[in-house]
């Protein structure tokens, strides 16, 4: 689903199961934090911007804006996208959405008269920093970090997620 609603609400659904069972597993449901690798660290701040009961949040080489990570400057990151649809067709169910996405991205640099207006809406409910503003009035301790050699995630995103929650 890319870190959209239902990957959102499957976080949501991980919680309720911690709060049934926090007496079972020794676990304080009132002092959870969410913490991610790469697709995971970008799950981990949606997660913690959609759901009060996270306290805190870490993503390691994440992403903050999901446009900035498909097409940074206007030029659509074909290794980024493999490495999406690989990972998702190994591990998942991958959302059909994601070729009509890239499709429509493509397309836009081609012919720039081309409708993005899907595909910015799309990865704007994708973005955690699209909810900077949610985390920031909870005050909501997160922590950001990227590799300076991560190329699909690159570091100069983080620094730009970190000002956004400032």
């Amino acid at each position: 689903e890319v870190a959209g609603p239902a990957d959102v609400a499957d976080a949501s659904a991980v919680l309720d199961e911690v709060g049934k069972r926090a007496a079972e597993w020794r676990a304080d449901a009132e002092a959870i934090g969410m913490v991610g690798v790469s697709y995971g660290g970008g799950l981990a701040l949606l997660g913690a911007a959609h759901d009060a009961r996270v306290k805190c949040a870490a993503s390691l080489s994440g992403w903050g804006n999901l446009t900035r990570a498909l097409a940074g400057q206007a030029a659509p990151n074909q290794v980024w996208f493999d490495i999406l649809m690989s990972t998702s067709i190994l591990v998942g169910r991958p959302d059909p959405q994601i070729h009509a996405m890239w499709e429509s991205l493509v397309s836009a640099v081609v012919d720039p008269a081309a409708n993005v207006d899907p595909l910015l809406a799309w990865a704007e409910e994708r973005s955690p920093e699209a909810f900077a503003a949610k985390m920031c009035g909870r005050r909501l301790p997160v922590l950001v970090s990227n590799n300076a050699q991560d190329e699909l995630f690159v570091s100069d995103a983080a620094l730009m997620l970190r000002q956004t929650l400032h």
